[in-house]
């Protein structure tokens, strides 16, 4: 039960710096959620059987030890899932990024591709480590408090969203750049 009030306390402060920051609407892209939560959906299902997601994802929330092999291939299931995740976030930014250079010769239409750039990614990351990463160490972990282990790609997961992060909004101060000397 504490677990679960911490929970509720980031996502509300999470919640309270959208809601200070303007209104919550702007947070909603739809072609970035399509990307980031329709990709995510769908590549799993590439990879795996309905039963092994559905088995990955019930897992963590169960009160029963699981055995060696169920809990291998959940964390199998979690962590591909917090990668695929990781790169549709990439994927999505570069949508709005090559949107954005498309549209160079209309300011307006500009803004809602940078938005595509920088929702995907935060859809992405909010995903990848605040829900996929936790309930993939809890199932790692067996449920046992206390144990430290990392999983795999946990430290490429953070580096990629770094440099797309970086690389967008360098992106975009480059267009700022460029629109005001054609203004000067």
């Amino acid at each position: 039960m504490e677990k679960l009030f911490f929970v509720a306390c980031a996502v509300g402060l999470i919640g309270a710096a959208i809601a200070l920051g303007g209104p919550a609407a702007i947070f909603v892209n739809l072609p970035s959620a399509m990307v980031v939560f329709g990709g995510l959906v769908f590549c799993l299902l590439a990879h795996f059987s309905f039963a092994q997601v559905k088995a990955a994802f019930t897992a963590p929330f169960s009160s029963a030890p699981l055995e060696a092999e169920a809990r291998k291939s959940a964390v199998a299931v979690l962590t591909s899932a917090r990668m695929i995740a990781v790169g549709l976030g990439c994927v999505g930014s570069l949508i709005g990024l090559v949107q954005m250079l498309a549209n160079m010769d209309d300011p307006s239409a500009i803004g809602p591709a940078m938005a595509v750039a920088l929702l995907t990614l935060f859809y992405a990351v909010l995903l990848s480590e605040l829900v996929l990463g936790p309930l993939a160490h809890r199932v790692h972990a067996g449920g046992a408090a206390g144990t430290e282990t990392k999983l795999p790609g946990q430290d490429l997961t953070l580096l990629v969203f770094l440099l797309t992060g970086a690389s967008t909004i360098g992106s975009f101060f480059v267009l700022l750049l460029s629109f005001s000397s054609l203004t000067a």
